[in-house]
């Protein structure tokens, strides 16, 4: 496992910090060591909303503005448009901090044994080597 697996497993297990995907451009090791420094925003695991479909597709680029503009008081999200986050992420943050966006409404609803399987495996700690979009597709 390289440095930038482990830094990324040691900020989501010890910070307990969602981040993308370790596969996206934009996880760096500048990018991650920044959310821990709070210099970009950070999301607890514990926080997030997973949200598997989404009834109106938007660009990565169009939902991390609207992210950021949500973001009130905080640093904001740190993501150029040339290194963006894995889709999964931003639907998840956005889900978590607006359920009701019109991106989700109409959408089939993630199946409530996924939800209770999210949190006991968040409780027992076992998704913190995965992020927890890998961990969604592997359900």
């Amino acid at each position: 496992m390289g440095p930038k697996k482990n830094i990324h497993r040691l900020i989501t297990t010890a910070e307990g910090i969602y981040l993308p995907s370790v596969e996206a451009r934009c996880t760096t090791n500048k990018y991650m060591l920044g959310v821990v420094a709070r210099k970009y925003w950070p999301i607890k695991i514990a926080d997030v909303k997973i949200r598997l479909v989404e009834k109106t597709r938007w660009s990565k680029v169009d939902m991390i503005a609207y992210i950021d503009s949500l973001i009130i008081n905080c640093p904001k999200l740190g993501f150029s448009t040339d290194a963006l986050p894995d889709r999964a992420w931003l639907v998840n943050v956005l889900f978590t901090l607006e359920p009701n966006h019109d991106v989700f409404v109409g959408a089939e609803v993630n199946s409530p044994l996924f939800d209770i399987l999210l949190v006991i495996f968040c409780f027992f700690n076992l998704v913190s080597c995965l992020s927890l979009d890998s961990f969604a597709q592997k359900l």
